[in-house]
């Protein structure tokens, strides 16, 4: 019974236009519009990121915390949550670390890292409401061919509830044609 209420977040799939604005949360600045569904912000500038996720499972899901790394520093930006995703909806998790933050100076510095192919890694850990069901959500980000915007280009998912913290990979198409 209690698998059955088991979470799953994925991204959300990346739309360039739809017919109206999303707002997405901008730390210590209140909200931004897009006209873009699954858009992936990140301002090089300052650290600050932003991401959508979609419970795909078939219960609410309640996010512990959202991280940032940049595949070249070993420093990863940490950021506490709380909140709540139900089952079908999306969420916007954001975060900011501070301008001294070795991620902060890493991604200011020229030439800029964010033109690798897989520069980011995106990382919501995350439970059920009761708090039993732990799981991990990494998501490697990273511009494909010639688009400029951020993309999703590895998932992984990790059960942290488990013992042996067993691990599940999958690329995102493999992912998206299941949902």
């Amino acid at each position: 019974m209690q698998a059955a209420a088991r979470p799953l977040l994925l991204d959300v799939p990346h739309e360039n236009y739809t017919d109206y604005e999303h707002e997405y949360p901008w730390p210590d600045d209140g909200t931004r519009k897009t006209p873009m569904r699954g858009q992936i912000v990140v301002d090089a500038t300052y650290g600050t990121f932003v991401f959508p996720v979609r419970n795909v499972g078939r219960g609410a899901a309640l996010i512990e915390s959202v991280s940032f790394s940049l595949s070249e520093v070993d420093e990863t930006h940490t950021e506490y949550s709380g909140v709540a995703v139900p089952v079908g909806e999306d969420a916007w998790l954001a975060g900011k670390p501070d301008t001294n933050d070795s991620l902060s100076i890493a991604l200011r510095r020229q030439p800029s890292p964010t033109h690798r192919s897989m520069p980011y890694i995106l990382t919501a850990t995350y439970t059920d409401i009761a708090g039993k069901q732990r799981q991990r959500l990494e998501l490697g980000i990273g511009t494909k061919g010639r688009d400029s915007a951020l993309r999703v280009l590895r998932i992984q998912h990790v059960d942290l509830s488990s013992d042996g913290q067993l691990e599940s990979r999958s690329s995102g198409d493999e992912l998206r044609h299941a949902r």
